[in-house]
């Protein structure tokens, strides 16, 4: 029986070796991921869906959820991209991060050939349909709304009648609603509005919210702007479109960078996201 004792002793110093040279160590309840040997908290995960108007419980939808876990993971991985080049500090917020990466990157500014290409490749975006600027007086009672429509007809500003009249949140404002165009209505009254003139206004109109009035303040003709027109919109969707393909790339990069494994068992719901090693 003493003889066995060395082996038995050899194994424990060996197996303590392994730790010591770099082995993992065990993984708890409390971790969901590791990238490279740095533990990454199911309670940050937890964080990261408050934070983005999600739930961490069993009920949500595991393809949604999956899709937030690699997000989360990304972000991870570009903050940790980010720092190794000193680009912020480690508690940096995630869109200081983008941002720092951004800046990084002055490619990602579009040249006006640039400009000229994404107008002519998606004109489409920027035409603009019929669009009227439209107020509007949400009153809770019938007799509210027909005294205010009263005082409209009798030739005071629609307004100053709104401010008395109107609730809600653009009640100061005289009800201005801005410019908007039939998609951008309720399609219960989108026909209505529409049939107004410049400076016309409507009657009562019953809602599900109260009684309403609408003015038509000016109407615009549908337009198709020309490059100089519609610069400042074509130049902000081709940074854009060129901000997300270079972040793409960069989690790429920083994925195959840094090894994630993710503990889908620690996860309250099935992982079934890009991280998850293939079969």
């Amino acid at each position: 029986m003493n003889r066995r004792r060395p082996v038995l002793g050899s194994i424990a110093l060996l197996a303590a070796s392994l730790v010591a040279c770099g082995r993992a160590p065990a993984v708890g309840p409390d971790v969901v991921a590791r990238i490279d040997r740095d533990a990454v908290p199911v309670a940050d995960f937890e964080a990261f869906l408050r934070d983005n108007g999600a739930a961490p419980d069993q009920t949500r939808d595991g393809v949604v959820l999956s899709r937030l876990f690699d997000q989360f993971l990304d972000e991870r991985l570009l903050r940790r991209y980010a720092v190794e080049r000193a680009l912020v500090r480690p508690e940096a917020s995630t869109r200081a991060v983008v941002e720092a990466l951004l800046r990084a990157n002055p490619q990602i500014e579009p040249s006006p050939a640039d400009l000229e290409a994404y107008f002519e490749a998606h004109r489409e975006l920027f035409r603009r349909p019929e669009r009227v600027h439209l107020r509007q007086i949400v009153a809770p009672t019938r007799e509210e709304a027909e005294r205010a429509l009263a005082e409209i007809e009798g030739g005071e500003a629609f307004g100053s009648v709104a401010r008395r009249h109107a609730h809600g949140p653009l009640a100061a404002r005289g009800g201005d609603q801005g410019l908007l165009g039939r998609d951008d209505l309720p399609p219960a009254f989108a026909e209505a509005i529409f049939a107004l003139p410049s400076g016309g206004h409507s009657g009562v109109l019953e809602a599900e919210y109260g009684w309403l009035i609408f003015a038509v303040d000016e109407r615009l003709p549908a337009a198709e702007p020309t490059l100089a027109e519609a610069m400042e919109e074509v130049r902000a969707a081709a940074r854009r479109e060129a901000s997300d393909r270079l972040l793409a790339s960069l989690v790429s990069e920083a994925r195959s960078r840094y090894t994630t494994e993710v503990y889908a068992r620690n996860l309250p719901f099935r992982y079934r996201g890009t991280y998850a090693p293939s079969t």
